[in-house]
C-alpha cells in the first residue's frame, strides 16, 4: 500500500483527522521544529510535515491570498524534500512506498504534458 507524504497545509491537516506525532526534530534551515504526524486521507495512510508558519498559512501551496508567490517557497519545498528523503530513517518507511504531494493528496503524480 502506498503512503502519502504532504506538507501539513491547513486543509490537508484538517482532512487527515486526528494526527499522531511520529517524530519531532530540528529544522535543517533553523526556525521551527519539524513535526512528522500520521493521519489518514481518503483511506490512505498519510504523514504530514508540520513546520510552523512554513506550511500553516492562508492562500494555497504556492501563492498567498493575493496571488503573490510566497517569498520562502524555496525553503518550504526544500524542507518537504529533506523530510521525504529521510523517511526511512525517520519513521522506518521505505521510499518505494511514498507518494509525495505538493498540493492535493489526490493530485496525479504523472509528469505534466509538454
Amino acid at each position: 500500500m502506498k503512503t502519502c507524504v504532504s506538507p501539513a497545509f491547513p486543509a490537508i491537516a484538517q482532512a487527515a483527522g486526528v494526527l499522531r506525532t511520529v517524530i519531532s526534530l530540528p529544522s535543517p534551515f533553523g526556525g521551527a521544529t519539524v513535526r512528522v504526524a500520521r493521519g489518514e486521507l481518503a483511506g490512505v495512510p498519510a504523514y504530514l510535515i508540520e513546520a510552523g508558519e512554513l506550511f500553516a498559512r492562508a492562500g494555497n501551496p504556492y501563492v498567498d491570498e493575493n496571488g503573490r508567490d510566497w517569498p520562502d517557497n524555496h525553503l518550504r519545498f526544500a524542507l518537504l524534500g529533506w523530510a521525504a528523503a529521510r523517511f526511512d530513517d525517520l519513521v522506518n518507511l521505505p521510499a518505494s512506498r511514498i507518494s509525495a504531494t505538493l498540493g492535493s493528496p489526490t493530485a496525479s503524480t504523472a509528469p505534466a504534458a509538454r
